[in-house]
């Protein structure tokens, strides 16, 4: 553990593709808890522009994105303050495969396979408390030429005119909740299973069909709105394991 005394900018390559806000910003996350200095309350942006040796900009939109996910509350005049504890299996604030593979220091291509009105199927229908409709949007992860991954995403029909095949494919299914929908976050419960490639999936992953896939379903929760989304990441077990943290934080980790 760093000392109080200690800077932390050999954390943060100002060369790698990631923004550097968005390293600092999976730094703090990652020293919430464990830093003595990042415990119930943040650093100063005085003080994490010290730390960092960056700028405040740069600290601002760091604390901004933690902010926007429910991992901190800004209070003015009073500083940046951590969010509950996290307990396993139940997250409260949600990151899309994007932002988890950028914080990896990848840089994903995406493609979006499908969009359109669905019949969902039973696990997504009890999830959603829906019946026989929903949006649908399945996507297509590709690093350094390879497919790591397969996303699909599930909302409730009253969603359905509210979300545009353009949206979708330029806002993650985080984004869309909380940009495009205007929602607020309250949990996600997370869980993590395997399952068998069928034909499609198989071939935009790249393997043979019937082959181990490791399933990371999430049911996002709204503040007043109960569940409003379901997704599943699919992810071919050569390529990617999972790891959950202290707080039960659940993420993929990619080896492509």
């Amino acid at each position: 553990m760093t000392g109080m005394g200690d800077t932390l900018a050999a954390t943060l390559d100002a060369a790698a593709p990631t923004s550097l806000y968005l390293q600092l910003a999976a730094d703090i996350d990652r020293r919430i808890g464990h830093d003595p200095r990042f415990m119930d309350r943040l650093p100063s942006e005085a003080e994490l522009c010290r730390l960092y040796d960056v700028s405040r900009i740069t600290v601002r939109q760091a604390l901004s994105h933690l902010a926007e996910r429910g991992l901190v509350v800004r209070r003015h005049g009073r500083g940046t303050f951590v969010s509950e504890v996290r307990r396993p299996g139940r997250q409260d604030a949600i990151y899309s495969l994007g932002e988890v593979l950028a914080a990896q220091g990848l840089t994903p291509e995406t493609e979006l396979l499908a969009f359109g009105e669905v019949s969902p199927p039973p696990d997504v229908r009890a999830a959603l408390g829906v019946t026989d409709r929903a949006l649908f949007l399945r996507r297509r992860f590709v690093v350094n030429g390879k497919p790591v991954a397969i996303t699909e995403v599930w909302y409730p029909p009253e969603f359905i005119g509210q979300i545009q095949q353009d949206t979708a494919r330029s806002l993650s299914s985080a984004m869309i909740l909380i940009r495009h929908l205007g929602l607020s976050i309250d949990h996600a419960d997370v869980t993590i299973g395997m399952q068998k490639t069928d034909g499609e999936t198989a071939r935009r992953l790249d393997m043979v069909p019937d082959a181990a896939l490791m399933s990371i379903t999430r049911v996002t929760f709204c503040t007043g709105r109960g569940a409003v989304e379901c997704s599943r990441v699919l992810l071919s077990t050569g390529r990617a394991a999972f790891r959950v943290d202290a707080e039960g934080r659940i993420e993929p980790a990619f080896t492509p």
